[in-house]
């Protein structure tokens, strides 16, 4: 094994090196990996065709690669969270808007379902979401997060 001046192996010397390397890095972004730079608050509503809907949203910054989401009540309200924190870092995101996750059927909804359809199957809940609204980079939905609070109006057309 090489050895320095010092009676240390090289080895060691990039052992250290590279935790020290580490914990530096790690430093930068917090103990648990998050974003330690200015944040804001996302809220508001979710609209189709100017009438509130509740839906999935979600912000995503392709600069940093960070994304939130939060779910929009019957009301179209929504507030935005990631990693367990309502705060977001500051910047450019595309939102995209999906449709909520169906509502579980009983057994006894299930069956009533069968026997009106034609063949007999449960037919799938449509979702009144465009699907165009389904990606963050086709939605053309953009906003800018500032520090503090932030409110805004998610406005979808069926068109």
């Amino acid at each position: 094994m090489l050895r320095s001046e010092r009676g240390f192996s090289s080895g060691y010397l990039c052992l250290t090196i590279l935790a020290v390397a580490t914990v530096t890095i790690s430093g930068c972004t917090g103990d648990d990996g998050g974003y330690s730079g200015a944040t804001g608050k996302v809220s508001g509503t979710v609209t189709l065709d100017g009438n509130p809907v509740a839906a999935n949203v979600s912000f995503l910054n392709t600069e940093m690669g960070y994304s939130a989401s939060g779910a929009a009540d019957s009301n179209g309200s929504y507030s935005l969270s990631s990693k367990g924190s309502s705060e977001i870092p500051v910047g450019k995101y595309q939102v995209a808007v999906t449709a909520p996750p169906a509502k579980e059927m009983t057994p006894e909804e299930a069956m009533e379902a069968s026997l009106k359809s034609e063949d007999g199957s449960v037919p799938a809940v449509e979702s009144a979401i465009p699907a165009k609204y389904n990606s963050p980079g086709g939605s053309g939905l953009t906003f800018e997060v500032k520090e503090g609070d932030n409110n805004f109006e998610v406005k979808m057309t069926s068109e």
